[in-house]
């Protein structure tokens, strides 16, 4: 629907996002949450809190954790985008105003039984307003409304199942203007002081931060899922490029190390065992760590690393992201060792649509250990120091022998590109596909055609690829390992590698013209547009 007085879509100024979790405690009654906490009354009201406590009304904490409060601005334009991570709708009503509906998830429904998401659904330039929306199971929808007064304002949940078990969360707008404009009648203070109830002061009708004598919030279980694993690293004598052998960092005495997937709202538990002569430490690639810093694997920087022969876990949050990430050790010749590999969190509802997921991950890989290395430049003029001229893993494993990428006639695939280089770039190719970029280091984007990914150490980019409808041919990916701070050598560097992309074992190769690189479109930071519309940063 298009709003018939044509009141243009609004501009973002900030987003919220909210997601929907439920707990069901040994009594079996379910409580909903927007955040950490269920929705609880205060001892005060939120608005009496609003209009007695000052500048620290200003101050989310002043309202408490029960109260779920969000600070808004006079002037502001807030996009809310609310994830449904739970299998049950919600009818979503805000008081004292109305939002644009700007855009709709897949219907949870069809994911929650197997069968493909939808597409999502975007407004037009003159979004329908309402007061009341409902978000589905396992889905997402993006609201927009104006701050053009001050107010408090409930959000929550309109069925009993949501709203009465605490989905709900306020939205204290414009505390200035209300403590100017607005004089709570006496009669109304009068309702409040029959009861007992406190008329002024924070959430537990205490000044500043004191919240002696509020009860304790209740604490809505985080995470979908739990998911612990148990991680020995050590080393292993093995070949992974074809050409030497020596120790290679492993897990469990597996090389490559198995990649670790997930899924968005689960917490992810790794306990390490470090059974290295050194100190070592995990770092997860692209995660946030939001106030457990002490988690995010930096020696000497978050944390001071796990001694040989000691255990450490570390406790993952994986509620606010999703897509390609990846786990390495922190420590430079632990990661040139061999120590890393993907860490992928997938989303709860398909962004897009398509039929299945590949994995091709990338790591460079030295004729010699690091400190073998080490030893050897030591020993030399620093202006004489040879370099490293690298051979390329995929998946794990010498890159012309890889396993290959196997296709299915007309499906449509999201293949998951991840770089785990540590000194060189790569260029990744698949001739007579068509590729398109959905998301880059875990930010969804609005789909972009190119011709390759150009990817420096750490990137990762998911790209859409449609097989072809016949299995007359095979193919091959592309993938080139460069660095433009060598002089290039004929053989060396660059180095050009193949992989498969086979249709039927039988199919002959399909030959496609060789194209010069400046010939071709190639990913570029800049060419994409984020999907959620956050606007440039002033």
């Amino acid at each position: 629907m298009q709003a018939r007085d044509r009141m243009p879509l609004l501009p973002v100024d900030r987003q919220i996002v909210l997601s929907i979790k439920q707990f069901t405690p040994e009594h079996g009654i379910p409580y909903y949450s927007f955040g950490d906490y269920a929705f609880n009354h205060s001892l005060v009201p939120i608005l009496f809190t609003a209009l007695s406590m000052g500048e620290l009304a200003s101050n989310s904490s002043v309202y408490g954790p029960q109260a779920q409060a969000h600070i808004l601005q006079y002037g502001e334009s807030i996009e809310l985008l609310v994830y449904n991570d739970n299998s049950k709708d919600h009818s979503l009503h805000l008081h004292r105003g109305e939002y644009q509906v700007v855009e709709v998830g897949p219907y949870g429904d069809a994911v929650a039984n197997n069968h493909t998401a939808v597409e999502f659904q975007k407004s037009g330039p003159s979004p329908m307003r309402c007061d009341v929306v409902t978000v589905r199971a396992y889905s997402y929808i993006k609201l927009r409304f104006h701050v053009n007064r001050g107010m408090v304002a409930l959000f929550h949940c309109h069925m009993m199942h949501g709203g009465y078990f605490g989905l709900a969360a306020t939205f204290i707008a414009a505390p200035e203007l209300l403590q100017k404009y607005v004089k709570v009648p006496e009669e109304a203070i009068r309702m409040c002081k029959l009861q007992g109830i406190k008329t002024s002061g924070n959430a537990a009708g205490n000044q500043g931060f004191d919240m002696t004598g509020l009860p304790p919030p209740i604490l809505v279980n985080r995470y979908a899922e739990r998911v612990e694993l148990f991680w020995d690293i050590g080393t292993l004598n093995i070949s992974r490029d074809g050409y030497s052998t020596w120790k290679s960092i492993c897990v469990n005495n597996a090389v490559p190390i198995p990649p670790v997937h997930v899924t968005q709202g689960d917490v992810l538990v790794l306990n390490v065992r470090n059974s290295l002569d050194t100190p070592t430490a995990v770092h997860a690639h692209g995660i946030y760590h939001n106030y457990t810093d002490y988690y995010d694997g930096a020696e000497m920087v978050t944390e001071c690393g796990i001694p040989p022969g000691e255990n450490f876990t570390y406790i993952i949050d994986t509620t606010d992201q999703v897509g390609n990430f990846w786990l390495h050790s922190h420590i430079q010749s632990q990661l040139t060792d061999g120590f890393r590999t993907p860490f992928i969190i997938h989303e709860k509802v398909k962004p897009v649509t398509y039929d299945e997921e590949k994995l091709l991950y990338f790591e460079d890989w030295d004729l010699r250990s690091f400190d073998d290395q080490m030893n050897i430049y030591s020993k030399l003029n620093a202006k004489k120091i040879p370099i490293a001229y690298r051979m390329l893993l995929v998946n794990g494993m010498n890159g012309n022998v890889t396993q290959p990428v196997v296709f299915e006639p007309g499906k449509r695939y999201r293949v998951r590109v991840v770089s785990l280089l540590t000194a060189f770039w790569l260029k990744f190719r698949m001739p007579g596909h068509t590729m398109h970029i959905i998301d880059q280091d875990g930010v969804a984007c609005n789909p972009v055609e190119v011709d390759g990914l150009d990817l420096g150490p750490g990137q990762r980019f998911s790209i859409l690829v449609t097989a072809h409808d016949t299995v007359e041919y095979n193919y091959k990916y592309n993938v080139t390992l460069y660095a433009n701070f060598v002089n290039p050598l004929p053989g060396i560097i660059p180095r050009y590698y193949n992989g498969p992309i086979e249709y039927h074992q039988n199919a002959p190769l399909k030959h496609i013209p060789d194209v010069e690189d400046n010939q071709l479109s190639w990913s570029n930071t800049l060419d994409l547009q984020a999907r959620d519309g956050m606007p440039l940063l002033p």
